[in-house]
């Protein structure tokens, strides 16, 4: 019985969820950072014909939310930037958005008392997967005066907006309507997407663009709500590419990418000094010329990969060029030319300047050839390209720790 009755509310949700058709109104404008706002108005003898459309069934929650999601949330609650649309991320597979809903209620244009909730939202996406999955809670769910406004019956509704994509499976369920007793009983929801790979492999990349958006309603007929409004944006993309370890992954595109070195690390010291000359006195640097900046500190470096790695080869080759042009021979193996912007990146010194007359924006310097491998190999292709996804194309940001 307890199955059938599941079943039903399913199928019922289903067709409920598509009720609002109503367009999407742009964030309702605040004058505090993370709080989004809407209105009910009273009218009282309104006829329910003339009212908002009938409120939605109750949509089945999924399962419960984790420790690895209350742990998230619990980090995001302190994470200013999460007050943001686009909110915190805590890494590129991670992101996490928190808002203050605050429903005005009024009476004759006049305020009679407001229902305020928060909002958050967890988005999961995957290094091994085409697929992203988020949670969101609504709690801590107050009335304050509105007598005329029966809170317990109040439907909130969350819903993910803007899955189009012929290349996504969309979920059957994208949001959850239901009465503020429900949502206090669970007070969150959770929904996946994944995007199959095209047949035929190689590289490829779907992009998406999601919107959580926020409803309220009631079957009190007396009360007219604001249409529904998008409180959080989420930018995704799944993909599938061999060369950055896991071969399929779905990554947040809004994540500023950044790879650190450190100045401190006898490691990797001599490649930190370098990058940050660059960086900060590109006058100390190789080649020399007046004016002369090195991207990489706030204009962002691009990946670059060639299956033949020809390109990256000819970055190569141009920088140990210079490398002799100034310091002559030297050892190549216990003494290695580093060149910054990095020879995998479209910034490096042939393909960022690839004419004699460009602007050459690049350096180089003779270092210790551990450290130079270090860098490059280790910390940079190995470790930082494939634990963030990075595919060619994709943008970054190099930091130097001190």
């Amino acid at each position: 019985m307890r199955l059938f009755r599941a079943v039903i509310v399913v199928l019922t949700a289903a067709a409920a969820l598509s009720v609002p058709a109503l367009p999407a109104d742009a964030e309702p404008a605040s004058p505090e950072r993370g709080v989004v706002r809407s209105t009910a108005t009273y009218v009282p003898g309104k006829s329910r014909q003339s009212s908002t459309p009938p409120a939605p069934q109750q949509s089945a929650p999924q399962r419960r939310d984790t420790p690895e999601d209350e742990a998230f949330k619990q980090q995001c609650e302190g994470q200013d930037a999460a007050l943001d649309e686009s909110g915190w991320f805590r890494d590129r597979f991670s992101q996490c958005t928190r808002r203050t809903w605050i429903i005005l209620v009024l009476l004759n244009g006049v305020p009679v008392g407001d229902v305020t909730s928060k909002i958050t939202m967890l988005g999961y996406g995957s290094n091994g997967s085409r697929e992203i999955r988020y949670v969101v809670y609504v709690d801590d769910i107050k009335k304050t005066a509105a007598p005329n406004l029966i809170l317990e019956t109040l439907q909130i509704q969350v819903n993910f907006a803007g899955c189009s994509s012929p290349q996504v499976d969309c979920p059957l369920l994208t949001g959850r309507d239901a009465p503020v007793t429900a949502w206090r009983l669970q007070d969150d929801w959770s929904v996946s997407f994944t995007s199959p790979e095209v047949a035929g492999g190689g590289e490829q990349r779907v992009p998406q663009t999601l919107y959580l958006r926020l409803w309220a309603h009631s079957p009190q007929p007396d009360f007219v709500f604001d249409p529904p409004f998008d409180s959080s944006t989420s930018r995704s993309r799944y993909d599938s590419a061999t060369y950055v370890g896991a071969s399929r992954g779905a990554v947040f595109t809004d994540y500023q990418m950044v790879f650190p070195v450190d100045l401190n690390d006898p490691t990797q010291d001599e490649s930190a000094r370098h990058i940050l000359d660059a960086q900060e006195h590109p006058e100390r640097t190789f080649p020399s010329w007046v004016g002369k900046s090195v991207p990489g500190k706030t204009e962002p470096l691009t990946r670059l990969y060639t299956p033949d790695g020809q390109l990256k080869e000819s970055n190569r080759t141009k920088s140990i060029a210079m490398c002799k042009n100034v310091w002559g021979d030297y050892d190549g193996s216990v003494q290695q030319c580093d060149e910054y912007p990095f020879a995998s990146t479209y910034q490096g010194a042939a393909t960022g300047a690839p004419n004699p007359s460009d602007l050459q924006r690049y350096s180089v310097r003779v270092i210790d050839g551990n450290d130079n491998v270090h860098v490059g190999r280790d910390l940079l292709e190995n470790n930082f390209y494939k634990t963030n996804r990075v595919l060619d194309q994709d943008q970054f940001l190099v930091r130097v720790d001190r």
